[in-house]
């Protein structure tokens, strides 16, 4: 930025050109995003990829808390840690669980190009669109991903026994982030869970 260049404007962006006329930068020209302002804690979202670009499968992201967030993709479930404010949402960490080996290689495909483009968000906006309640990011590399609000199915979840198989540890990463950690569960353990209504209950090892 401190050499004598040239500029000139291409579609929606600005190219940057140096002194032997090659291209050294690309701007995106950006706008305000539509929506409000959003708290992300509590909530969760499933991407809307009506052209497979991500996978067939559904592509979700749901926010724990202000700092840390989990969710699947055409192959792998992931983790992030992430912070957010006015708009604005950068995610400085990630990390996926488990293997590729049972996943074809599109699928596999499909789960680095979301990653990758999901890592780049720079912006966020939560609002009406087509009728529904959507949250919009975009990326500082220009992508634009949209997402609507991810269905409850609590029929899934009621009445069913669950086994532990995997914990997520919060461990110290950057200056007030923290780095989401898989940790799997010792195959022998037998932690179980079943819920109810307004409660849950349960195996630990031999206490119930």
């Amino acid at each position: 930025m401190t050499q004598l260049a040239k500029a000139r404007s291409v579609d929606d962006q600005l190219h940057i050109i140096d002194g032997p006329g090659d291209l050294a930068l690309v701007f995106f020209k950006q706008g305000s995003l539509a929506g409000r302002l959003f708290t992300l804690a509590g909530t969760a979202w499933q991407l809307v990829d009506h052209d497979g670009t991500y996978g067939e499968v559904p592509t979700t992201v749901i926010f724990l808390d202000d700092r840390g967030a989990v969710g699947t993709t055409a192959c792998r479930d992931y983790q992030i840690g992430y912070s957010a404010s006015n708009g604005r949402i950068r995610i400085p960490d990630k990390g996926m669980a488990g293997s590729t080996e049972q996943c074809l290689r599109d699928a596999v495909r499909k789960e680095r190009l979301y990653v990758e483009d999901f890592g780049w968000a720079n912006e966020y906006a939560v609002g009406p669109a087509e009728g529904l309640q959507r949250m919009t990011v975009r990326t500082s590399r220009g992508k634009t991903l949209t997402f609507e609000p991810l269905a409850e199915e609590p029929d899934r979840i009621l009445g069913v026994q669950w086994r532990l198989i995997r914990f997520l540890e919060a461990r110290s990463g950057g200056p007030g982030m923290r780095r989401l950690a898989d940790t799997d569960v010792d195959p022998n353990a037998d932690i179980t869970a079943t819920f109810g209504e307004s409660a849950v209950e349960g195996a630990l090892g031999c206490h119930r």
